[in-house]
C-alpha cells in the first residue's frame, strides 16, 4: 500500500501544479488580449477625455471544472458604446454614418497566435 499511496500523493501534487500553470497561462493570455485590444481601440477626439481605451478591464481567472477563463472587455463606464465604432452606424437612408472598424475582431485575430504561444510556453513539462 505504501507505493500506491505515494503514487496518489505524487499525482495530486502534479495536478495542483498543472492547475496553477494553467491559471497563470489564462491570466497572461488575457493580458495579451487586453493589450492588443487597447492598441487597436480607436480614440475619438470629441470625447473630452473619456475613451474606450481607458476602460478596458481584465477579470480574474475563474472556472473550477477544468475550463478556465478570464473575461476581457470594456467596462460599464464606456463599454456600452463600443459597438458603435466597431460595427458602424447607418443613417435612415441606409448609408453609413460611421463606417465599421471591426477593431475587436482584429484584436482577437492578432492576439490569438500570441495567446496560444503563451499557453504552450507555460504548459510545457
Amino acid at each position: 500500500m505504501e507505493g500506491e499511496s505515494e503514487m496518489q500523493a505524487a499525482l495530486q501534487r502534479f495536478e495542483a501544479k498543472e492547475i496553477t500553470k494553467a491559471r497563470k497561462a489564462v491570466r497572461e493570455g488575457a493580458t495579451i488580449f487586453a493589450d492588443t485590444l487597447k492598441e487597436n481601440t480607436p480614440v475619438s477626439n470629441r470625447d473630452k477625455g473619456k475613451h474606450l481605451q481607458s476602460d478596458i478591464n481584465t477579470g480574474s481567472v475563474t472556472g473550477s471544472t477544468g475550463e478556465l477563463e478570464a473575461k476581457v472587455g470594456y467596462g460599464t463606464s464606456e463599454g456600452w458604446r463600443a459597438h458603435f465604432p466597431n460595427s458602424g452606424t447607418h443613417r435612415n437612408g441606409g448609408s453609413w454614418k460611421q463606417k465599421p472598424q471591426h477593431f475587436i475582431e482584429k484584436s482577437q485575430s492578432q492576439a490569438k497566435p500570441k495567446v496560444l504561444a503563451k499557453f504552450a510556453e507555460e504548459m510545457r513539462f
